[in-house]
């Protein structure tokens, strides 16, 4: 899935709220896709857990879990407190 520029820069802010709350220790959903090794194609994950880090040189988010999601490959951040606070 191609995201528009309107999805593109949804999914900046709310990875710049995760960067800024980074301490809060709060849980997102994170929804991205794989690529399938073995054959064209891939498929979509959806992780929730803590993010622990953003790590801007690599371009890619790590969750508690040790996942790491490269962060071109991330399609929607879910979490509650971005229902609780309007996105600007």
């Amino acid at each position: 899935i191609e995201l528009d520029e309107y999805a593109k820069d949804e999914l900046n802010r709310k990875l710049n709220y995760i960067i800024e709350h980074i301490d809060d220790e709060m849980t997102f959903s994170i929804t991205y896709f794989v690529l399938d090794k073995k054959k064209d194609g891939g498929r979509y994950d959806t992780v929730t857990d803590i993010v622990v880090k953003v790590k801007e040189y690599e371009n890619t988010v790590v969750m508690n879990d040790k996942t790491e999601i490269p962060i071109t490959d991330i399609l929607m951040i879910e979490g509650d407190v971005f229902t609780q606070i309007e996105m600007e």
